[in-house]
């Protein structure tokens, strides 16, 4: 009788080992997007800001944080310092565990807008 309830104990340590596995908490993704180019150097959005017809349609590397984000992920405000610039973005929910108000990220986008310049984004990457 005793060999039973020791099997019986182990098949159920078994099973609940089993079943805290499978439902732990997932990873959170620390990038979406395009891999940010090891070629590509780290510019100020200032500078984007000044001479926006210098760098309409260039690829741009900028590191900053998120100060506001729309609930289908379609768009947020980055922000370096005391600038700021709206970025769009197509990969809609996918990209909300990244954007978190205040999370420090590098992103890889392209400036578009002429004197009035925001970024299409193409790879974001949280610091």
């Amino acid at each position: 009788m005793n060999k039973i309830w020791i099997e019986i104990i182990l098949f159920g340590l078994i099973a609940l080992s089993s079943f805290f596995r499978c439902s732990s908490p997932k990873r959170e993704v620390s990038r979406i997007g395009a891999p940010i180019p090891e070629t590509l150097n780290l510019i100020s959005l200032a500078d984007i800001l000044l001479n926006p017809k210098v760098y309409q349609d260039r690829e741009v590397l900028l590191a900053g944080r998120v100060s506001y984000f729309c609930a289908s992920g379609c768009e947020f405000n980055f922000q370096e310092g005391t600038n700021s610039i709206k970025v769009f973005s197509d990969l809609g929910a996918k990209i909300l565990p990244l954007l978190k108000k205040e999370t420090s990220i590098r992103i890889y986008g392209k400036v578009k807008g002429g004197d009035k310049p925001f970024l299409i984004l193409l790879g974001l990457e949280v610091k």
